[in-house]
């Protein structure tokens, strides 16, 4: 498998992104490289950690060649020890940029623009926790359907990048920042000779921020994964149940089971127990966000039944409608 190299990401890629944005770099790979890109996103949205390649599925495809191709045209690269170190809107590694989806666990932006397109490639609300680079000034950008309150009020984003050949990760992120006014953004940048760039205003910021992720997870396949224990019980009996919902739901792709296996790997799948289901990365439990006991364990659901060893069916179908995104996080 080969696909072409293109320059890194840039400024031209957030704000013409049809050609060279992030959304037509993905378009362009083949299949199963494109939804193993998406396979890295669900997992940075389920856990809040940063997967590691060995724990992604790939199918039709290599795993080395796959992982090279996301590299080769600058969507994902990995750490030296094989973790996905940068997967653009999300950091391995705490950035000064704090996502906080509703019920969902803290996740790291690469940078302004991308802490604004998590929201929007999830369609969900949340908080956006940041700073001015001037002086450190706490800024703060809440979502709440279509509505958008930035504090301070006259909050911009400075859009920069430096002169550096490399990944945008090193010569474009680091310089896209909030500032708690266009004034100081634009004074930012006026004493940053090595920097070129603009000043966007909110509506500018959002409108890239739209484009450049909104339709990354807008999925051609819905994505259906049990994660289980060895051998549960729970887990085998409703597997038919679980395929049958997905097949009722006319959901082509099948159902994928992971079998986790030890107590490290439930940590970083943030598991809860077996059988766990996930619909695009998400669980179907709605209290799913508020907990924290992950771990190897058999899991109980709480329906309107009482407990039982799995989810009730109103709660996978709420998932699999054909716009579980637009919902709020439950």
């Amino acid at each position: 498998m080969t696909t072409p190299p293109r320059r890194p990401l840039r400024i031209e890629s957030l704000r013409d992104p049809d050609e060279n944005g992030v959304v037509a770099r993905q378009t362009g790979l083949p299949a199963a490289v494109r939804e193993l890109h998406r396979r890295v996103l669900r997992a940075f949205l389920a856990t809040g950690q940063t997967p590691h390649r060995d724990d992604l599925s790939v199918d039709g495809v290599g795993r080395d060649d796959a992982f090279r191709a996301l590299s080769s045209v600058d969507l994902v690269h990995l750490d030296a020890d094989g973790h996905i170190a940068v997967a653009y809107p999300f950091s391995r590694r705490p950035t000064g940029h704090t996502v906080q989806l509703d019920g969902g666990p803290e996740l790291h932006a690469m940078c302004a623009i991308d802490a604004l397109g998590i929201p929007l490639m999830t369609g969900r609300d949340g908080a956006i926790m940041s700073a001015d680079p001037v002086d450190g000034h706490p800024i703060r950008i809440e979502r709440n359907g279509e509505t958008w309150r930035w504090t301070p009020e006259g909050t911009a984003v400075l859009l920069a990048q430096s002169s550096g050949r490399g990944p945008a990760a090193d010569c474009l992120c680091p310089t896209i920042t909030f500032h708690t006014s266009r004034d100081r953004a634009e004074g930012h940048l006026r004493g940053r000779p090595d920097l070129a760039g603009l000043v966007l205003d909110q509506v500018q910021a959002l409108d890239d921020a739209g484009r450049s992720f909104g339709p990354l997870l807008a999925h051609d396949v819905v994505s259906v994964e049990m994660l289980q224990t060895d051998g549960c019980p729970n887990a085998i009996e409703y597997l038919p149940r679980l395929r049958a919902l997905v097949a009722g739901a006319d959901i082509a792709q099948p159902v994928e089971v992971r079998v986790i296996t030890t107590s490290e790997h439930a940590l970083r799948e943030r598991f809860l127990g077996s059988p766990t289901i996930r619909v695009n990365g998400r669980d179907v439990d709605p209290t799913a966000g508020q907990r924290r006991d992950h771990g190897l364990s058999c899991r109980l659901y709480t329906g309107p039944d009482g407990l039982r060893g799995t989810p009730p069916d109103e709660w996978v179908l709420a998932l699999l409608g054909p716009n579980p995104a637009d919902e709020p996080d439950r």
